[in-house]
């Protein structure tokens, strides 16, 4: 995870909402992932609020094979589910990628400009996150 969070250091996610789907952009820096509403980033930029906040504790790693996890979200802006299903989201894209997400997060990095948001959709669903 951490050579990803180093390579793809921004991504953006999708989570489900009544008439669709919102898009969350992550931020990773060194073991901490820092989340934000799509739609906050483009009006605030790096003064967005955090709507969940991520840490990777991984002193534990090499002596038992465990990361510790914690997170904490906005309740105004995420429920549980919600946080929950970003948190795999990031677990499934930057631990055990699937060809088509690798390509959508070198396409993000590397070619913004052909880079289509409703692919994230299609991944989605193909992982049925609950």
């Amino acid at each position: 995870m951490q050579q990803r969070f180093k390579q793809f250091n921004t991504f953006l996610f999708p989570v489900p909402r009544k008439n669709g789907y919102e898009f969350i952009m992550a931020q990773f820096i060194n073991n901490e992932a820092h989340f934000t509403t799509l739609i906050s980033f483009q009006a605030h930029k790096e003064n967005a609020p955090e709507c969940l906040n991520i840490v990777h504790y991984t002193e534990l790693m090499e002596e038992k094979g465990i990361v510790l996890m914690v997170g904490e979200y906005d309740k105004d802006t995420l429920n549980a589910r919600e946080a929950k299903c970003l948190a795999d989201q990031v677990e499934i894209y930057y631990t055990r990628p699937s060809d088509s997400r690798k390509q959508l997060m070198e396409k993000f990095h590397k070619s913004p400009a052909y880079f289509d948001h409703n692919l994230l959709i299609e991944e989605f669903n193909k992982i049925a996150i609950d």
